[in-house]
């Protein structure tokens, strides 16, 4: 088709390329084929530019929910109002949720994980024209700003994979100005810190975000900026650390389900809000009305990370809330902060010994970048 969708598309070769490095020392033939795969859908990519949300058209309810009563399948079996709900209208689309805004960041991000996995020179020099596409166009000008690392904008990762692999002065810099927003709240806007120390986004507010934020300052602390950059690096090292401490309930509650002493009951997930014993061979059906019980979970949803995208601290006794919300890219950031704050040098005790937790420090917060 002459228009998209290169976003959709470009993610999954970035997917595959980055898979592909991870399979290389174990299953050489299984990492070609990955990487085949990533090369394929790179060229199509490249060749339909364009958004997947520029390809479908649908008239949806207004509901979050959609008006529709959820099989244990996930599927829309019933629906009131005569509107369809955002499944069957988008014909299993995420698009009602997930509207993509940009995709030259995605195609820059694919490049460069093209050039990790084979080191061609002609993808690093495709990362960088789609960078600067992005960056000074229109894309640019309205997401960047918002400091945003996640499903919609992939600029920051693919940023910091260009800092990393050209050590460009001019990566390092952006990076780090990314960074110092996050660390330091500067101004308070966009990002500010709550009463108990959480760094804070008013642009998306959900810990998800925070937590791609943590992972991108944690991977460049430890891995990028290491050499050439030490101190700050010791910085953003400790602030993740501080930061993952507080989701796991340091500094008050937990906002991960199932851990800690004080974690949430109330987590909206139909897979803890059907009543009854699950797996039992009887199909049960789940209602809006069960997921939006005033009642606790009657089950516990395990390692789900909480939204809490208000700017408060307190755990929600509500499950229609949004700060009870949970989804699989509040995780997806969330395990990729845990297993940067594993493998990074150093540990809390070094943090705590003048390396900048939570502090206002002339290294990051007062530095020209």
């Amino acid at each position: 088709t002459a228009v998209g969708p290169s976003d959709l598309t470009a993610s999954m070769a970035a997917a595959f390329a980055s898979a592909s490095l991870a399979f290389q020392n174990v299953d050489r033939a299984y990492a070609q084929g990955l990487l085949n795969l990533a090369a394929n859908m790179y060229t199509a990519a490249k060749t339909y530019p364009g958004a997947y949300s520029q390809k479908i058209r649908a008239n949806v309810c207004n509901s979050q929910f959609g008006h529709g009563q959820i099989s244990p399948t996930g599927a829309i079996i019933a629906s009131a109002g005569g509107c369809k709900g955002p499944y069957d209208a988008y014909n299993g689309s995420a698009l009602a949720w997930y509207n993509s805004t940009s995709y030259y960041d995605d195609m820059a991000w694919a490049a460069a994980w093209m050039y990790k996995a084979t080191k061609t020179a002609s993808y690093l020099n495709d990362a960088s024209t789609f960078y600067f596409q992005h960056s000074q166009g229109p894309e640019g000008q309205v997401y960047d700003s918002q400091l945003l690392f996640n499903w919609n904008n992939v600029f920051w990762g693919a940023n910091l994979l260009l800092a990393q692999l050209s050590n460009q002065p001019a990566f390092h810099r952006q990076m780090q100005y990314f960074l110092k927003y996050w660390l330091c709240g500067t101004g308070g806007v966009p990002i500010q810190y709550t009463p108990l120390g959480r760094s804070w986004n008013q642009n998306d507010g959900s810990l998800g975000t925070t937590a791609n934020a943590v992972f991108l300052s944690t991977l460049y602390g430890s891995q990028v900026a290491r050499a050439k950059y030490p101190k700050q690096a010791k910085r953003y090292v400790c602030w993740a650390r501080a930061q993952t401490r507080y989701m796991l309930g340091d500094s008050g509650p937990s906002y991960l389900v199932g851990f800690g002493k004080d974690y949430s009951k109330f987590a909206q997930v139909m897979g803890a809000s059907c009543p009854g014993t699950p797996f039992q061979g009887k199909a049960q059906v789940c209602t809006v009305a069960n997921l939006l019980s005033k009642k606790g979970n009657p089950h516990t949803a395990t390692g789900a990370l909480l939204e809490q995208s208000a700017f408060t601290d307190a755990l929600s006794s509500n499950r229609a809330s949004n700060n009870s919300r949970v989804a699989p890219e509040y995780n997806a950031g969330f395990t990729g902060a845990l297993a940067g704050v594993i493998v990074a040098p150093g540990d809390w005790n070094e943090c705590l010994q003048g390396n900048g937790v939570i502090s206002v420090d002339n290294t990051v917060c007062k530095a020209t970048v």
